[in-house]
This record gives C-alpha cells, sequence and structure tokens, in this order.
C-alpha cells in the first residue's frame, strides 16, 4: 500500500461518525512511489502506519 492510499483511509475514516476502534489487525507493508518499502506497515482498515515491531500479534 502506498503513502497515498493509506492518506485517503485515513480520510475516510475522518468522516464516518463515531468510527469503531481499530485495532490494526490486519497490516500490510508501506512502499513508496517506486515500490520500495518504507520499512513501516499500514493497517488496511484505517490507515494507521506503525514500524514493523509495533505490528498486533
Amino acid at each position: 500500500m502506498t503513502r497515498a492510499e493509506a492518506e485517503a483511509l485515513r480520510e475516510r475514516r475522518k468522516q464516518q461518525v463515531d468510527p469503531p476502534v481499530c485495532r490494526h489487525l490486519i497490516q500490510e507493508e508501506e512502499v513508496d512511489a517506486d515500490g520500495n518499502s518504507t520499512g513501516y506497515y499500514v493497517c488496511n482498515l484505517c490507515g494507521q502506519s506503525a514500524a514493523q515491531s509495533d505490528q498486533a500479534a
């Protein structure tokens, strides 16, 4: 998932009225515009970035 895709998820979530708490259980590797890993993972549901060590177990 690119940063732009993650930002779009975060913006959609901000538009929700009282969105549910996200536990970030499903994460995908974040990549830059060239397809290279940024070293971060992004929640597929809310777009929140987290360092690899912060991934949900």
